[in-house]
């Protein structure tokens, strides 16, 4: 049986944001509309077995289940609810970026997000 995806608000945000970006200040819709469909494409290939992908290497993240996929020069932390078979993907970085900072800093759940998927 597949499982769901559900993408919280805040990586709604992560994802737009990165389309923003490469879009309106590197001046290449074609390579946002490229990141667009990549993000599609892997965040689909969750359903089917979202446990292929590691867990983080990072303890704390490790030890809430945390995992992640790669996308272009992106890096999705998603974790999986097997009791209702749902894929909550959390957030959507550069990867580049401090995101270990962003992700511990990521405790509490935004108001429209379920308690179960915050990190």
């Amino acid at each position: 049986m597949r499982f769901s995806i559900r993408i919280t608000s805040k990586a709604i945000e992560d994802i737009r944001k990165a389309a923003a970006y490469i879009r309106e200040d590197l001046l290449n819709p074609v390579a946002a509309d490229h990141l667009l469909d990549h993000v599609t494409e892997r965040f689909s290939s969750l359903s089917d077995m979202p446990e292929i992908q590691q867990l983080a290497a990072d303890p704390v993240l490790r030890d809430k289940g945390i995992r992640f996929i790669t996308i272009d020069n992106y890096i999705a932390f998603y974790r999986i609810d097997n009791e209702s078979r749902i894929v909550y993907v959390l957030r959507f970085q550069y990867g580049r970026r401090n995101w270990l900072d962003i992700l511990r800093g990521d405790s509490a759940p935004a108001p429209d997000q379920p308690s179960s998927p915050s990190i």
